[in-house]
């Protein structure tokens, strides 16, 4: 059903968006109901098991995941003070900020990090640490990298290693996901690796090497970015969130957020967004987008999981980011109607 239902409905769409230049190549991944992963290339550039730079995914897989794991096995609570391994915050209301509030990406910081590129990795960092919010922690939503890149820090201190070891120790080699890395270069074949964007800051064209700025320019494994994987990895962290851990599950089924006018926010992932994930959308269906072209999203009423990745940035970013969520939106209403 599944599988006839996908290539019928979904693929001849998929190829339409790719004929208008939304995206180059892509590979559809599907978890089905009887735990089997499905895979589809959109474009014969790569094969179905080629690696993209997830960009923001990075913020679940494996920074969020880290986290809830953490809370799950009692080594941390969602109402700790994130002051308590990050001692640098000395702004405003530092020391009101808890780990919910990284994981909701509640924290007023106001400023895009890419605008940090050229600094070094300390001042970027002291950037955070100083910097001066409005509003205090938890009244206001406001998405981006700084509060990835604190629970990154703040998980390498709690568990006294870097965050690409941890990754590699708690999801990716107990999930065989055997593509995930920050170090594709290291360990990826590059004819596996996707092109990412032909980068004017960087004068060069991204293979391998993390596309978004702050995370490239802080030299290190952070939270917020840079991870590379592919299409069947994260349907292996989908697979695991639906079925081989239920507590985990049970921590991305509430909207944190529904005191603050209908945003869906749940720790460490965005909740039932129409936006990327249709107007169809379940209640408690979970996920994530990343802006290279990636999303993975998991239903758990109907326990499937969708992984679409693709080339939105390549050869060049679009000064709009709406036909690849109009692609995404339009992705996740064909399937849920299956």
């Amino acid at each position: 059903m599944w599988s006839e239902g996908i290539e019928t409905q979904v693929l001849p769409f998929l190829e339409a968006q790719r004929e208008q230049k939304v995206f180059n190549f892509g590979v559809l991944g599907f978890l089905s109901p009887q735990k089997d992963f499905l895979l589809w290339k959109v474009g014969d550039d790569f094969d179905v098991d080629a690696v993209f730079d997830l960009a923001s995914l990075t913020k679940c897989a494996p920074t969020s995941t880290l986290a809830l794991q953490q809370i799950v096995a009692g080594k941390l609570k969602v109402d700790d003070a994130v002051q308590k391994w990050l001692p640098e915050l000395r702004m405003s209301h530092a020391e009101q900020i808890k780990v919910w509030h990284l994981l909701t990406h509640t924290l007023d910081y106001r400023l895009p990090m890419s605008s940090l590129k050229d600094l070094s990795p300390v001042e970027i960092l002291d950037v955070l640490f100083g910097y001066e919010f409005n509003l205090a922690p938890g009244l206001e939503f406001n998405y981006g990298n700084p509060a990835s890149v604190l629970l990154g820090l703040l998980l390498e201190r709690l568990l006294d290693d870097s965050l690409s070891a941890l990754a590699d120790l708690h999801i990716f080699s107990p999930l065989q996901m055997d593509s995930s890395t920050y170090e594709p270069l290291a360990k990826i074949s590059p004819h596996r690796i996707v092109l990412t964007e032909r980068c004017p800051w960087r004068q060069k064209d991204l293979r391998g090497i993390v596309h978004d700025e702050s995370a490239y320019a802080l030299q290190r494994p952070v939270g917020s970015a840079g991870v590379f994987a592919c299409a069947t990895d994260l349907l292996k962290l989908l697979r695991y969130y639906l079925w081989e851990n239920p507590p985990l599950l049970a921590l991305v089924s509430r909207n944190e957020l529904s005191h603050l006018g209908g945003q869906g926010t749940t720790l460490g992932w965005e909740l039932s967004n129409p936006r990327f994930m249709g107007t169809n959308v379940g209640p408690q269906t979970f996920g994530k987008t990343g802006f290279t072209g990636m999303s993975m999203v998991a239903e758990p009423l109907k326990n499937i999981g969708v992984v679409w990745l693709c080339d939105f940035t390549w050869p060049q970013r679009e000064k709009s980011v709406e036909r690849i969520f109009a692609l995404r939106r339009s992705l996740h209403e064909k399937i849920w109607d299956i």
